[in-house]
């Protein structure tokens, strides 16, 4: 962290000693005193950053439940599924992985109603505002299919176990055997087979149609996982519907609720050069006047608010603004280093608040 300032407007010296300091942790909320300092510029925490991957995933960001019940689809052939869902080619569902190039984001066949034989990617349901995302197989449409969904962990914290449930909703009996089976993945290509998740045989019969369709609920737990933050995890249902003579099976009303480990408290070690005393004339943008260094270990940390206090000859008027500043060096650079906030009103000697504050992550064993 840095401190510096952003422009002067009185060419009066202005002299600057060294601060106090106070931390608090777990959200770090940082307070400084500073004794005729003038404005206040920080910049020298490391950010790691997680690269994500190129598709799109559903953020698991606490233990609330998160629901798909694919209403939104409505009456549409040509619907696009949810953010984060996917379906696999015709006869790809075996061999599919969540990046597979041939996986598609849309159905392209819909049945509300009647006696429909088309095989295809469908969008079933008994009304406009009921759905269930699905398959049926034909001599032209291979078997089987998967439906995939990607979740990533952004608690913050480590994903010990999930609680699932969703329904299988039957469209169409038929002669040819059906049944959907149910597969987790942490890297959306090796994929564990999870029986709790099957929905077993279906019966068959002689072809005949049903909406709403005939359901099969499920209900388990996932546990004994370390999923860390950040970390993706992928489910998969692959539908075996036998090609010809298919019966029509849907997906509905999935829940997701994670369960997660409790929260470690960082241990942070604050650490600030000393502030060689210096005079800051007219027309000064940027100047550092100081910094403070954070060592982290234990766990994550996340700095989510600044205060300082100035005195000293100056007011208000000398001053354009005051900025927070945030670097992934000790090195202050404004051309390449990220603002984290700027202060433009009130800003003589006193406390000052840095406002619409942007948290920073300093993660365990860096130092920023």
């Amino acid at each position: 962290m840095f401190l510096a300032p952003n422009r002067i407007d009185n060419p009066k010296p202005i002299p600057v000693k060294k601060p106090n300091h106070q931390l608090k942790t777990t959200p770090i909320n940082y307070h400084r005193t500073l004794s005729k300092w003038v404005l206040v510029v920080l910049s020298s925490l490391f950010l790691l950053m997680i690269p994500g991957l190129s598709w799109s995933q559903i953020s698991i960001s606490g233990t609330s439940a998160i629901t798909q019940n694919f209403d939104d689809l409505g009456t549409s052939n040509t619907a696009s599924v949810p953010s984060g869902w996917k379906m696999s080619a015709a006869g790809a569902g075996t061999t599919a992985g969540y990046s597979t190039s041939g996986n598609l984001t849309a159905v392209n066949l819909q049945a509300s109603s009647g006696s429909p034989a088309t095989g295809g990617r469908y969008n079933w349901g008994s009304s406009s505002s009921e759905r269930a995302l699905g398959f049926m197989t034909s001599g032209s449409y291979a078997n089987p299919n998967a439906i995939m969904v990607a979740f990533k962990n952004s608690t913050g914290s480590t994903i010990t176990g999930f609680s699932i449930s969703f329904d299988y909703e039957r469209y169409r009996i038929n002669t040819a055997a059906a049944s959907v089976t149910f597969s987790r993945s942490t890297n959306g290509s090796t994929w564990t087979l999870d029986t709790s998740g099957q929905s077993g045989s279906f019966a068959t019969g002689s072809s005949s149609y049903s909406f709403p369709g005939t359901t099969v609920q499920k209900s388990f737990s996932v546990g004994s996982l370390t999923l860390a933050p950040d970390s993706l995890y992928y489910f998969k249902w692959d539908f075996n519907t036998s090609g010809g003579s298919s019966q029509g099976i849907g997906l509905d009303n999935f829940s997701l609720t994670a369960t997660t480990a409790p929260a470690a408290t960082p241990n942070i070690e604050l650490s600030s050069p000393a502030a060689s005393a210096s005079n800051l004339t007219e027309g000064v943008t940027n100047q550092v006047l100081s910094r403070f260094d954070l060592a982290v270990t234990t766990a994550n940390a996340t700095l989510t608010g600044v205060t300082i206090n100035t005195s000293g000859t100056y007011v208000a008027s000398d001053l354009s603004n005051l900025k927070c500043w945030y670097s992934a060096d000790n090195s202050f650079s404004s051309s390449t280093d990220a603002l984290l906030s700027t202060k433009s009103s009130s800003l003589g000697t006193g406390s000052h608040a840095f406002p619409s504050f942007t948290n920073q992550i300093i993660a365990s064993g860096n130092t920023g």
